[in-house]
Order: C-alpha cells, then structure tokens, then sequence
C-alpha cells in the first residue's frame, strides 16, 4: 500500500468499549508497530482488538511484538498509567486533540498528565527518540517545563 493509499485515521470505533480501549493499551507499547503500520492493520482488521488478536496469531507485526504482546498484561500496564499519574486517551476520545487528525500517522493513544487536553490552545508536542541521550532528556523536560509555565499545553 503506497503512502497515498494508506488510511490517515482509524476506523470508526477502533478504540469503542473495555476490549478495544485495552488492545491500544497493549498496541501503544509495541516498540515496532509504528503507528504508519498499525493505521494499515486497523484498516485490515477494523477494531483495536482484532489487531491485537492478528499480533498474537502471528498474522501481524514483526517477531519480537508477537513475542512481546503475549507477556504483556493490560492490567500490570493500566496500574503503571495511574501510578505516574497519568490517563490513557484513545483515538476516538472526546480528549484526543482534534489536531492530531490533521498528521498522516496520528497515533492510536496518548498519555496525558494534568488537566483535560479540552479547549487547550495554544499546545505544542515534544517529539524524541525513545532512547534519548540525558541531554535529550533534561532539554525536553527544561522546554516543557517553561513551556507548561507560560501556560503552553504541552
């Protein structure tokens, strides 16, 4: 599927209910399922937990995600959102910035800590390497930080 071709948003209901809210939960936290790929998988499979289930089956994803997903518990994750005190917010979501739509691979969730993302403007993201290097990580926090203190939603 070329680049033109692939899907830029989920399908409807992707992240509708327990089950599918879970599956992104599960989805987010694999390292190569870019959200590009998982786009193309929702396309195929319509729902959040039917991608997760064509990732467990071997249908989908790469070797490594298969093998992860299936040690990976919903609820051992679930507990580690809330204890940074952070919240889970699907695509789909009445908190899910409506800007996100306007990316060719928005991704299926973010984690949000502080207030509700609604009717926050201006915002800006902070976008990094997974593994960042210290300095990576203490400019986006020093950024952040006196982003967030000018009243910047970051």
């Amino acid at each position: 599927m070329s680049d033109e071709e692939a899907p830029h948003w989920w399908p409807d209901g992707f992240a509708d209910g327990h089950a599918n809210r879970r599956a992104v939960l599960v989805l987010s936290s694999l390292r190569g399922l870019t959200p590009r790929k998982l786009l193309g998988l929702a396309a195929r499979e319509g729902s959040a937990a039917a991608c997760l289930t064509a990732i467990r089956a071997g249908r989908a994803g790469s070797d490594g995600d298969q093998r992860y997903v299936r040690r990976l518990d919903p609820d051992v994750l679930e507990t580690a959102v809330d204890a940074c005190g952070a919240r889970f917010v699907p695509a789909g979501s009445d908190e899910y910035p409506e800007a996100l739509r306007d990316l060719k691979d928005p991704p299926a969730a973010i984690f949000v800590r502080g207030r509700s993302l609604r009717g926050f403007e201006p915002g800006v993201a902070i976008v990094g390497a997974r593994n960042c290097t210290e300095l990576g990580r203490e400019m986006a926090l020093g950024i952040g930080r006196g982003l967030g203190r000018s009243g910047v939603c970051v």
